[in-house]
């Protein structure tokens, strides 16, 4: 009997290190290609309905968010991660304007109520204007948990 050579095995996972989104693709493209030079399986998301769709069906390990404008929806990302028990406790880092901390609060709001908060993930939060080494060092520090 011949001696095949047995398929390899990985236990990597399948799907991707990181989600990202943004409505900006100047941003999207720099934070993609920086993410996949670093050696991160990444995949973007160009619409809000389609980053919450993907984290869903492949259960990223982080979902970088870019809310660049008060009336992003990538508040409603979180909102809808949060709301389902499939990708509630995948972590998130969102990218805001160096705005006002009521800003936030006053979204918060809007888009989460304390459940959600209760039940939420890791959400880390970079504030613009943040270096790459920043954005890294956060997605490592998540995904080394």
């Amino acid at each position: 009997m011949g001696q095949g050579k047995q398929p390899e095995t990985s236990s990597a996972p399948e799907g991707p290190d990181i989600i990202c989104y943004s409505a900006s693709d100047r941003i999207a493209a720099i934070i993609m290609a920086g993410l996949v030079q670093c050696n991160y399986r990444a995949e973007f998301a160009n619409s809000s309905y389609l980053a919450i769709i993907k984290a869903a069906q492949l259960l990223p390990r982080l979902v970088v968010v870019d809310i660049n404008n008060p009336g992003s929806k990538g508040f409603s990302i979180v909102a809808a991660l949060r709301k389902s028990v499939r990708t509630q406790h995948i972590p998130v880092i969102l990218m805001l304007p160096a705005a006002p901390a009521t800003l936030l609060d006053t979204l918060k709001k809007t888009y989460w109520d304390s459940q959600m908060l209760e039940n939420a993930g890791d959400i880390a939060i970079l504030r613009y204007p943040f270096s790459f080494a920043e954005l890294i060092k956060t997605v490592e520090s998540i995904l080394s948990k």
